[in-house]
């Protein structure tokens, strides 16, 4: 003989109110307007955690322009050690939560003179570490006018343990731009600037300019070429 379940008032209130309080509590999160700060209509912002685009011989991605062209926001480009070589620069344009890591030693060259070598535009919060960027070596006749990395109307941009060689008329170039580090970087032998930020030119670390911080960085042999 079965035994009989008898359900109380008691022992139902507490889970009605429970299951009342999880509908409320979905519906927040589903409606618009769920007081996370989101526009009404919006998805609520979430952190996606993706694998990385990985750049090399045998990888996912051979070339670095691939990863570049492919990335989504929230992701990040580790390229593997070697010497890559473009003639048309690399372009991140309206991304955000970028992070461009070199695994050991990386060296992008960029065998147009005119181009730089990377060039980040209208982006947010993009971090760039381990990297040496520079142009081919122009010869007697020839002069390099591409920057090495060129900025614009960017917010957030972390420059992290970089060697950023000439022959590039200007190490950094920023326009525009708020929030720029540039952190224990070599920035040598550019024929104009180390780094020109917002239209003022800078050869050697400032301790205070507006968007713009130093730090522990080396910064020699520029603005030869002036």
């Amino acid at each position: 003989m079965k035994p009989k379940i008898s359900i109380s008032k008691k022992n139902i209130s507490p889970f009605l109110s429970l299951l009342f309080i999880l509908i409320i509590f979905l519906l927040l999160i589903v409606l618009p307007g769920c007081g996370c700060g989101c526009k009404n209509g919006a998805t609520p912002w979430v952190t996606v955690s993706r694998p990385p685009l990985v750049v090399g011989q045998g990888m996912e991605y051979a070339k670095p322009h691939e990863a570049f062209e492919n990335c989504r926001d929230g992701d990040t480009i580790l390229i593997m050690e070697g010497t890559y070589k473009f003639e048309k620069g690399l372009e991140l344009f309206e991304k955000n939560n970028i992070t461009i890591i070199g695994r050991e030693k990386v060296e992008l060259v960029c065998t147009n003179m005119n181009d730089n070598v990377m060039w980040i535009m209208a982006c947010d919060n993009i971090r760039i570490k381990n990297i040496k960027a520079r142009h081919t070596n122009p010869t007697k006749d020839e002069r390099c006018y591409g920057n090495v990395f060129a900025i614009d109307s960017s917010i957030k941009v972390i420059i992290d343990d970089c060697d950023i060689n000439g022959c590039g008329a200007i190490g950094v170039y920023t326009s525009g731009c708020k929030n720029i580090l540039l952190r224990r970087n070599h920035i040598h032998n550019n024929s104009l600037w180390a780094v020109q930020h917002n239209g003022v030119g800078y050869l050697s670390e400032v301790a205070q300019v507006e968007d713009l911080r130093f730090l522990d960085n080396r910064i020699e042999n520029n603005g030869r070429g002036q």
